[in-house]
C-alpha cells in the first residue's frame, strides 16, 4: 500500500513575543515547515501539510507562560483583502494558488470585493 501524499495548507501564526528576539526561536520551530514566510515582526504564514494544532503543541514547548501567547490557525483565500508588500503576496500566490510572480505586474490585488 502506498501513502497518499498529505496535502498543504497555509496557516497564520501570530505571536505576542515577549521581545523581539524571541522570534528567532519560534522560526526555529518554524523550519519544520515546508516553507514559511514573514510578513511582521510577529506574523508568520506556514506552508505545511501539519495540522494547526500540532503547530499549536510545538510552540507550547518554547512559549514563556504569561509573557507570550500565540494564535494558529488555517488560512482560507476565498475572502481576503490586505496590503502588503509584493513579496508578500508573490509568496502567498505561488503557495495557494500555485502562480509564478509576475515581472510586469506593478500592482498586486488579492482581491476585488464590492459590498
Amino acid at each position: 500500500m502506498t501513502k497518499r501524499p498529505r496535502e498543504r495548507k497555509l496557516l497564520h501564526v501570530g505571536v505576542t513575543l515577549a521581545n523581539p528576539a524571541r522570534a528567532k526561536a519560534y522560526e526555529r520551530v518554524f523550519g519544520k515547515a515546508k516553507d514559511w514566510f514573514r510578513y511582521a515582526p510577529n506574523c508568520w504564514i506556514l506552508w505545511t501539510s501539519v495540522s494547526a494544532g500540532k503547530w499549536a503543541n510545538r510552540m507550547r514547548a518554547i512559549v514563556r507562560e504569561g509573557k507570550e501567547s500565540f494564535l494558529v490557525c488555517e488560512l482560507n483565500f476565498k475572502n481576503h483583502e490586505g496590503w502588503l508588500t509584493r513579496e508578500s503576496w508573490d509568496w502567498i500566490n505561488s503557495k495557494a494558488f500555485g502562480k509564478e510572480p509576475q515581472e510586469q505586474q506593478t500592482e498586486v490585488t488579492p482581491a476585488q470585493h464590492s459590498d
